[in-house]
């Protein structure tokens, strides 16, 4: 199935959503590669959910048989409205007359394409292309997998995990995070940082915070935590808005590695049937590279993509509508 393909950009500025321009960016047509098992309609690319018959006659009519509840829809010449109608398979067929074509899905049940309310896409992205610290277990494969990993980057390169999840290690001991001290002791040479499973802390060795200008005597930016142990010592766990402080020192996956990850990132979402998302992209982490990354990869995208920019600058606002209107 085809269907054409949108991001639709609005600002929010200190939490305040102000939609000053619901601009369409038309993306080239692209194929949903879902999994036999999914098989999602499609949307139209409207603002509203709606249904795409995948195959209709010269007046828009396809028969659906969903093992027992039959829906009819009549697409308008206009593309823009559905209408309904349930009943038997033979009442149905009767109101429709000769034109129709119908379409057995021995059982299967048929839904709309999903939207997704609330995600950060260019997150989703680096955690394709980062280490995936879902089935570490304890310390022991913590230390296998980073040792690992360091053997194929140089020592200036970062190595950065995410989804760590301590609570489920299996030393009942080791269910703490790790501290600086233990990272270290894992690899010294490059700057690591391991974000927990939830997004909101991460951990960094000495190295990684040297990077970070991070120190003892670091301002916390409001909202965030940089732990420190009972001697004031900082452990290398960060929290929140802290985080940023990390995020704008690291370098980034090389444009290739982006462009696979956001290939599969998208596919994997058109596998569940997610056919549009509300994606949240932050201005101002990292200099706008969010921003950056969210334009190179729109000829991947395979949804539709409300797209909320955040940045507490007001004048960010100017830069991201003019690009918005010129580039995109």
């Amino acid at each position: 199935m085809y269907t054409k393909k949108r991001i639709y950009v609005f600002c929010n500025i200190v939490l305040v959503l102000l939609n000053i321009f619901g601009c369409g960016i038309n993306i080239d047509e692209k194929r949903y590669e879902s999994s036999p098992s999914a098989s999602p309609a499609t949307e139209s690319g409207s603002a509203t959910l709606s249904w795409q018959a995948p195959a209709t006659d010269a007046h828009g009519s396809t028969l659906y048989d969903l093992g027992g509840y039959k829906i009819y829809y009549r697409l308008s010449s206009n593309n823009d409205t559905r209408s309904i109608d349930v009943g038997n398979l033979t009442e149905i067929k009767q109101k429709m007359g000769s034109k129709f074509e119908l379409i057995n899905l021995d059982g299967a049940t048929l839904l709309p394409g999903f939207i997704d309310s609330h995600m950060h896409p260019i997150m989703f992205i680096f955690f394709l292309v980062n280490l995936d610290l879902t089935d570490v277990k304890s310390i022991k494969d913590l230390r296998t997998l980073i040792r690992e990993t360091a053997t194929k980057k140089n020592s200036s390169e970062w190595i950065i995990g995410l989804r760590l999840n301590e609570e489920v290690f299996t030393n009942p001991e080791e269910r703490t995070l790790p501290t600086r001290w233990q990272l270290d002791e894992i690899c010294s040479e490059n700057p690591i940082f391991l974000v927990r499973y939830d997004g909101h802390i991460g951990v960094a060795n000495s190295k990684a915070l040297e990077i970070a200008g991070i120190t003892a005597e670091t301002e916390v930016p409001e909202g965030g935590e940089i732990r420190k142990n009972e001697k004031g010592e900082i452990t290398g766990i960060i929290s929140e808005e802290a985080l940023n402080l990390l995020f704008s020192k690291m370098s980034f996956p090389k444009p290739s590695e982006i462009m696979e990850g956001a290939e599969k990132a998208f596919k994997i979402l058109a596998e569940k049937g997610i056919t549009s998302i509300c994606g949240l992209v932050e201005y101002d982490r990292g200099r706008g590279v969010e921003f950056s990354i969210m334009k190179s990869i729109r000829n991947k995208v395979l949804q539709n993509w409300y797209c909320l920019v955040t940045t507490e600058d007001i004048n960010n606002i100017i830069k991201i509508k003019k690009v918005v209107s010129l580039e995109l």
